[in-house]
């Protein structure tokens, strides 16, 4: 009986010590995990030699973890907002940013060499988004993507900027004279109604690229140069991520 209470005794304070050590454990204030940020929609801040700007979307939840970002160069006569608007829906669904400069207004839009007013303005408006609070930038899958006279742009930006892991040529075509030393792939689409970059003149610029060395993909939709199917949409976005 002396035996049973000593050992009974034993268990008693060693279950009250393993107690104690851990109560401070038990009580320490649960770590904070930031609630998904609202969808933001905005213009940018940073403007070009002519005074313009561009716009920007930031999914909601973009603060919880780094995001894929597009970086969006419209077509002659239009802006960043027109294209943030036609990729926006995609962004809320797929879970990416996007960053759509406005051109510095030149004749030809969107001038293709590395120390040009359009180069600078579309690193400004990429530091700027990347340096906003909460936001984190997946730098392994940035995109430059480009429609119409945008495209033209885009693959050389893409090239010639190791930021971009990918670049797309929506409705537009190339300029083999400014293709840089980054030898990433690339997206060329057209339309079989497009008569302004229609699938002749984007299939020709992909094979010449391609000829060069550059891994590049090719698809012509039913659209037209003005009207890109949410299919068209999709199809670039699910190549890209």
């Amino acid at each position: 009986m002396r035996v049973c209470r000593q050992l009974l005794s034993a268990v008693v304070i060693v279950a009250l010590t393993c107690c104690g050590s851990g109560g401070s454990e038990n009580n320490a204030a649960p770590t904070s995990i930031a609630a998904p940020a609202a969808a933001v929609y905005a213009q940018l801040k940073c403007k070009n030699g002519a005074g313009r700007t561009g716009f920007y979307y930031l999914p909601e939840g973009y603060n919880t973890k780094p995001l894929p970002a597009m970086l969006l160069f419209h077509g002659t006569g239009f802006n960043g907002k027109y294209m943030v608007d036609l990729f926006k829906a995609q962004a809320a669904e797929h879970q990416f940013i996007i960053i759509a400069p406005d051109s510095n207004a030149s004749t030809p839009e969107w001038q293709d060499y590395l120390d040009s007013p359009d180069t600078a303005h579309a690193e400004d408006c990429y530091k700027e988004i990347a340096g906003l609070p909460d936001v984190k930038i997946d730098q392994d899958n940035v995109i430059a993507a480009g429609w119409s006279a945008g495209g033209w742009f885009a693959v050389y930006y893409a090239t010639n900027n190791s930021l971009c892991s990918s670049y797309a040529v929506i409705h537009g075509g190339v300029d083999l004279n400014s293709l840089g030393p980054n030898m990433v792939r690339g997206f060329y689409s057209s339309g079989t109604s497009d008569n302004i970059c229609g699938p002749e003149l984007v299939t020709e610029a992909e094979q010449e690229v391609k000829e060069l060395g550059y891994p590049t993909k090719l698809q012509i939709f039913d659209d037209d140069h003005y009207d890109l199917s949410t299919h068209e949409k999709k199809t670039i976005v699910d190549w890209w991520l």
